[in-house]
């Protein structure tokens, strides 16, 4: 078994990642519009309002 846990792995995989990409500056200020654009484009599709997810969006994402 690793020894090493899920979060830790996800934060050696982001560093990782950031310091390569840090070597084309251009490609960091690409990936901050991506994420910015994924996250605003889940939050319209799912509807959140006031903190709440509706039923049917329950629905769509515990859905396989």
């Amino acid at each position: 078994m690793n020894s090493i846990s899920f979060a830790r792995q996800v934060k050696l995989l982001l560093m990782k990642d950031l310091a390569l990409e840090w070597r084309q500056k251009f490609a960091i200020q690409s990936v901050m519009v991506y994420m910015g654009c994924a996250v605003f484009i889940c939050y319209l599709s799912l509807g959140i309002r006031g903190n709440k997810l509706v039923p049917s969006t329950w629905n769509a994402i515990l859905r396989h």
